[in-house]
């Protein structure tokens, strides 16, 4: 017999981890906004040759970890969840 507890946790986990991703995302998209150039500014290296900063490369390897555990979760859900909801969810995460 499902519990209502077991689908309570289920839809959280999957609720925290979308939560989690929005807000560095948006963490991300702050840091954008100082950093980066205006668009008339100019610069010696084109972003595609520019050496990325200590700041930048922690960054990056964080959003890659959130972006992995978002995979690994949405795995989970659809493998483990108890409700088709959640399953179908965690599909969807997974894409």
């Amino acid at each position: 017999m499902k519990t209502p507890f077991t689908l309570f946790s289920g839809i959280a986990v999957v609720a925290m981890v979308s939560l989690s991703l929005g807000v560095a995302h948006a963490a991300q998209k702050k840091e954008e906004s100082k950093t980066l150039p205006s668009p008339s500014a100019s610069t010696s290296k084109s972003p595609a040759t520019a050496a990325l900063s200590a700041k930048d490369k922690a960054f990056m390897k964080e959003a890659a970890k959130g972006g992995q555990m978002e995979v690994d979760m949405g795995h989970m859900a659809e493998k483990q969840g108890k409700n088709a909801d959640v399953k179908k969810f965690g599909s969807r995460i997974m894409s």
